[in-house]
């Protein structure tokens, strides 16, 4: 049995090589052992915060898109905490609508992957430029942009050596032979969820995608078993949040668009995208299922110490020189993002000094493999604090006149702030995707109020719009000024697809409770202003 096992039979069938046969070569340039876009580049800077008409931007963009237009209190907490940390303008994504101004309360949303497609396909958009695209409700950043790109970067350079070494390399199309590159890469990463929601049969979205790298007993004995749906590893593709390099998520985004334009179908970004992730894991598998195996990963299948996928009744059929394969993956340990469907329950704001609460947190949730909790070394060794003391140049600014009471922040260090943690991975997620019906039902605005930011956060967003540029070193070695991510500039607002600029308040106005809860009145108008 042994035998069998590790030797291959004479009689094995010998398929056509289905890479040669569906073109995956990446589009984008090799990966830089460092982001690009965290490297120095100098580029001048107005008194004013925006950069010269004519300007060239030496290195990478940072791009930050918002699905749906609807003016609400979910999309204001979405952007106002992407505003607070100094990550890009927004840009809105609506339904199409010749002007944007009807971006409002009461506006429908509808698919926007056309109108993204569109967007993406702008000249300013270089293969190598980052991309950040989130659904508006409610989506909250707890970290800096900066540890979410290096964290990105970390991410591609680790799952892409992964990659290389099950499906390994081919050689690059006019080039010398000598010169190889790995079949299958990874440029896009979207959130993982632990419910797979499409409903076809043996579908590829739910089967073929590869098994979490959380450890399989990761909530006990049941895990993946159990038809509680929060007792499974996260493996499935959930749409609502995605980064990528510019070239390949444009190639996806035309993709998608084909599909949602086929044949008049109505079907949902969600179905789009898993439907494209299940084909490109299946292509993948079949391949590597056909291919001469690692007679170790045999023996390792048979032994269940590796999960092996049964595609055996999958029935899709394969379309010779059609693309199957676009470099996407997932956050399976939610280092970029959180998932909180079905992951309630997964999650605990930990502060980093509180050493009899980290050594107790795993047991109180029945983890199997305990690990020590740790505040990660990125944010351990990042350069600001999380509340940067205020400069006498912008106590200077005269609007929104700086005032000791409303402006108050207090001097905390990262140990000190409460961090919402995935008690399972260990992992301090840079952005946690509000996407349950429990916690958005009961529980929305005490887990709002928990966020680290919350009880100053009135405070920080007027400190970013009288003192808009960067303040981290990063920043400041990057452009200079964080409103230059993607050099057009604009601070306290949003763009919107058309290019135009929505003010903070034209979108936010009237939920300053819901955002803020601290009963200080309009924005602009605040009720402390006349002790100033």
């Amino acid at each position: 049995m042994f035998l069998r096992l590790v030797i291959p039979s004479n009689d094995r069938i010998i398929l056509p090589d289905i890479h040669g046969r569906h073109p995956s070569q990446p589009q984008t340039p090799s990966l830089e052992p460092e982001s690009p876009l965290l490297s120095r580049a100098v580029v001048p800077i107005r008194e004013n915060g925006t950069v010269p008409p004519g300007i060239t931007k030496p290195n990478p963009s940072f791009h930050f898109l918002v699905r749906g237009s609807t003016g609400s209190p979910s999309l204001c907490r979405t952007i106002s905490s992407a505003m607070i940390l100094n990550y890009p303008p927004p840009t809105l994504i609506d339904n199409g609508e010749s002007s944007s101004r009807r971006i409002g309360r009461g506006t429908q949303r509808t698919n926007a992957i056309p109108v993204i497609n569109r967007y993406l396909t702008d000249k300013r958009f270089k293969d190598n430029d980052v991309v950040l695209i989130v659904n508006s409700d409610d989506f909250w950043f707890q970290l800096p942009p900066e540890l979410m790109l290096q964290r990105f970067h970390a991410l591609l350079r680790k799952n892409n050596d992964k990659l290389k070494k099950v499906y390994g390399t081919v050689e690059e199309e006019g080039t010398p032979t000598s010169d190889t590159i790995q079949k299958h890469s990874q440029r896009i990463i979207f959130g993982a969820s632990k419910n797979c929601r499409q409903s076809r049969l043996y579908d590829p979205a739910c089967i073929a995608v590869p098994p979490s790298t959380l450890y399989p007993d990761i909530y006990g004995p049941h895990t993946d078993r159990s038809k509680d749906k929060s007792k499974n590893r996260p493996r499935w593709l959930d749409s609502g949040v995605v980064i990528g390099l510019a070239g390949d998520m444009r190639r996806l985004y035309s993709q998608a668009s084909q599909l949602a334009g086929h044949g008049g179908l109505a079907i949902s970004e969600q179905q789009i995208m898993t439907l494209i992730f299940g084909e490109q894991e299946y292509v993948r598998e079949l391949e590597r299922q056909i291919s001469p195996p690692s007679q170790l990963r045999r023996l390792a299948e048979a032994l269940g110490i590796v999960d092996r996928l049964d595609i055996s009744q999958i029935r899709l059929g394969i379309v010779p020189e059609q693309r199957y394969d676009y470099s996407m993956g997932l956050d399976y340990e939610s280092e970029l993002f959180f998932t909180t469907s079905y992951s309630e329950n997964d999650i605990e704001w930990l502060y980093f000094n509180n050493i009899t609460k980290l050594l107790s947190v795993q047991l109180e949730h029945k983890v199997p493999r305990e690990s020590r909790l740790n505040l990660p070394a990125d944010i351990e060794g990042y350069t600001d604090t999380p509340f940067p003391r205020p400069s006498n140049n912008e106590i200077s600014k005269t609007w929104p006149p700086y005032n000791p009471r409303v402006d108050f922040v207090p001097n905390k260090t990262w140990h000190e702030v409460p961090l919402a943690v995935n008690v399972h991975s260990t992992s301090i997620p840079a952005l946690l995707n509000i996407n349950s019906m429990t916690v958005r039902s009961n529980s929305l605005s005490v887990w709002w109020k928990q966020m680290w930011y919350h009880p100053w956060f009135r405070a920080m967003l007027r400190r970013y719009i009288r003192f808009p540029r960067g303040t981290s070193s990063a920043v400041a070695s990057m452009l200079g000024a964080s409103e230059a991510w993607d050099m057009r500039g604009g601070v306290g607002g949003v763009w919107t697809a058309n290019n135009e600029w929505m003010a903070w308040s034209e979108i936010c106005e009237g939920f300053e409770e819901e955002i803020f809860g601290d009963g200080l009145g309009p924005w602009g108008s605040e009720n402390d202003d006349d002790d100033n």
